[in-house]
């Protein structure tokens, strides 16, 4: 596989972060951002809302909206877009999957509305990004 030791650099440092979140000492991650997060990178292909994801962490939008500013320093939308656009980033750089299909698995709908914001994120379109990291 084209790229095999990238993919598994990546699932060790998503392994760690994730251990480390789950440290009991120290100031840890909040459990109800946690269980959004593991929610999210385990669905990222479907719909997510701030309702439906504080729904799901038993918190209302507001006070999810809070415990994403104060543990991840960004919105609750905004991570979901960082790990959508990480993981298309990753399948253009391991897989043949046209964008659309990448633009699907990722969560978007849209495939022109995914190459918009890939391009907006990443500063290249799909198929750029992908011809980029195919030369290296």
């Amino acid at each position: 596989m084209r790229n095999a030791a990238l993919f598994g650099m990546n699932a060790v440092e998503e392994a760690l972060l994730w251990c480390d979140m789950r440290r009991p000492q120290g100031d840890g991650l909040d459990p109800r951002v946690l269980t959004v997060v593991e929610h999210v990178s385990c669905r990222l292909d479907e719909p997510h809302s701030v309702r439906s994801l504080a729904a799901l962490a038993g918190v209302s939008p507001s006070r999810l909206s809070h415990l994403f500013a104060r543990h991840l320093h960004q919105g609750v939308m905004a991570y979901v877009e960082q790990q959508r656009m990480a993981a298309a980033g990753e399948l253009l750089e391991v897989s043949s999957l046209p964008a659309a299909h990448v633009a699907s698995r990722a969560g978007y709908t849209n495939p022109l509305y995914f190459s918009r914001r890939f391009r907006q994120a990443v500063g290249q379109s799909p198929t750029e990004y992908r011809a980029a990291r195919a030369e290296r």
